[in-house]
């Protein structure tokens, strides 16, 4: 699921992050917090350590986002997505020396959980059209809430990633409705 996740932001952005997401999953939370994460305060996470000698990493999920016994829940689905999208961000970026920031990487893990989450409800609803972007749109930009125990610069950067993948998505809608296969849909988010 995860390198089929990988495949299609790769493919809404006709790039290639170069390495297989799947090859850098962390399951266990204790691996994962001796890694240098906190598994206890999300559900996936991307661990990063770089040096002089290069850039290590390895993608933090928990369990039920990865062991297939059930299957996941939008939520879950999204935390996935957003893992994924980090990681290939990431990747991407160390492949063509380009740095990053926190900040952009919210962002873009934000407007793929949109456009993954927009495709995962188009394949459900076959029968019924289109999804309704707007409704989806609401509840991940609008319905938000936060761990208590995040603190205050994490909480405003999490409202400022909110606030623009929300007024770009909105473009998006603007412009294309909810014809996801519209080319322009890609145009832009290329």
């Amino acid at each position: 699921m995860l390198d089929r996740i990988q495949r299609q932001i790769e493919r809404r952005y006709d790039l290639e992050a170069g390495h297989r997401v799947s090859q850098f999953v962390v399951s266990d939370p204790e691996l994962a917090h001796n890694l240098g994460g906190s598994p206890d305060q999300s559900s996936e996470q991307l661990l990063l350590r770089q040096d002089e000698q290069g850039l290590e990493l390895a993608l933090y999920l928990e369990p039920a986002l990865v062991d297939g016994h059930a299957p996941l829940t939008l939520n879950q689905y999204a935390a996935a997505v957003e893992g994924v999208s980090h990681f290939t961000y990431v990747t991407f970026c160390a492949r063509h020396d380009r740095s990053t920031t926190q900040l952009e990487l919210e962002l873009q893990g934000e407007v793929d959980k949109f456009f993954a989450l927009a495709d995962r409800l188009s394949k459900q609803r076959e029968s019924e059209g289109q999804p309704d972007l707007r409704a989806l749109h609401e509840q991940l930009f609008d319905r938000v809430s936060y761990r208590d125990a995040l603190d205050q610069e994490s909480r405003d950067r999490y409202g400022t990633v909110k606030r623009l993948a929300a007024q770009v998505c909105r473009l998006w809608m603007s412009r294309y409705g909810d014809n996801l296969s519209h080319p322009g849909w890609f145009a832009d988010a290329r």
